[in-house]
C-alpha cells in the first residue's frame, strides 16, 4: 500500500516537472541533461551477448534496490522523479523485457512490480508502450488470496492508465473499447469502462 501511495505521488511530481521542462513527444525519446541515449531495437534474430544477459541480471538487482529506496521514501520526490525517468530513457529493450517480466511474475514482491511498470511508463519508446499493454491484458492467474489478487489487477489497471497516458484520445477511445470488451478480468473491463466516460 505505501508503495502504491509513493508512486502515485511520484506520477504527480514527473507530471509537472516532465511538462515544465519539455513538450512531450510520445513516439520519440524525449532527453534530460546530460543527454541520454535513445533506445535502440535489436533484430528479431538477435541473440543476446554476454554484455547483455549480465544488463539484464543488473536490471534485476537495480529493480530490487530502487523498490527499496523508492518505498522508504530515502531521496527528494523530484529527484527520485528524475533519477528514474533519466534510467527508463535509457533501457535497452532485453532491459525492457525484465521489467516486464518483473511485472507479472508474482515471485516479485508487489513493489519491485508496481515500480516495474511504472518505469516501463516512464519510457518513451513505442516497444515500452506495447509492453504496459501485453502487461495491461495479461490474464490475471487463479488464486484464493484477496490480497494476491488485488495485487495482480492494481498492477494491470496501472499499465492500463499508463497506455491511455500515453495515447491521443481517439487511440485511446479504441484501445478502451478493446479492453471493455476482451479483457479477461471484469474489474478491468470495468475500468476500462470508467475510463471511457471520463473520455466521452
Amino acid at each position: 500500500m505505501e508503495m502504491r501511495r509513493t508512486l502515485a505521488f511520484l506520477g504527480i511530481i514527473f507530471a509537472g516537472y516532465w511538462l515544465w521542462k519539455t513538450d512531450m513527444n510520445h513516439d520519440n525519446q524525449a532527453s534530460l541533461e546530460p543527454v541520454v541515449p535513445g533506445i535502440s531495437r535489436l533484430l528479431p534474430d538477435h541473440k543476446p551477448t554476454q554484455k547483455e544477459v549480465a544488463d539484464t541480471t543488473a536490471i534485476r538487482h537495480w529493480l530490487s534496490t530502487e523498490a527499496i529506496t523508492v518505498s522508504r521514501g530515502e531521496m527528494h520526490p523530484t529527484k527520485t522523479v528524475v533519477h528514474l525517468k533519466q534510467r527508463a530513457l535509457s533501457l535497452t529493450p532485453p532491459e525492457l523485457a525484465v521489467l516486464k517480466d518483473a511485472a507479472l511474475s508474482p515471485m516479485a514482491s508487489s513493489d519491485e512490480r508496481l515500480l516495474a511498470v511504472y518505469i516501463i511508463g516512464l519510457s518513451e519508446s513505442s516497444a515500452a508502450r506495447e509492453d504496459l499493454k501485453e502487461i495491461a491484458k495479461t490474464p490475471v492467474p487463479v488464486t484464493e488470496n484477496e490480497r494476491a489478487r488485488s495485487d495482480e489487477v492494481v498492477i494491470r489497471a496501472n499499465a492500463l492508465d499508463t497506455v491511455v497516458g500515453r495515447l491521443s484520445t481517439v487511440e485511446s477511445k479504441t484501445y478502451l473499447e478493446d479492453m471493455a470488451a476482451h479483457a479477461s478480468e471484469p474489474a478491468l473491463a470495468k475500468h476500462a469502462r470508467y475510463w471511457l466516460t471520463r473520455l466521452n
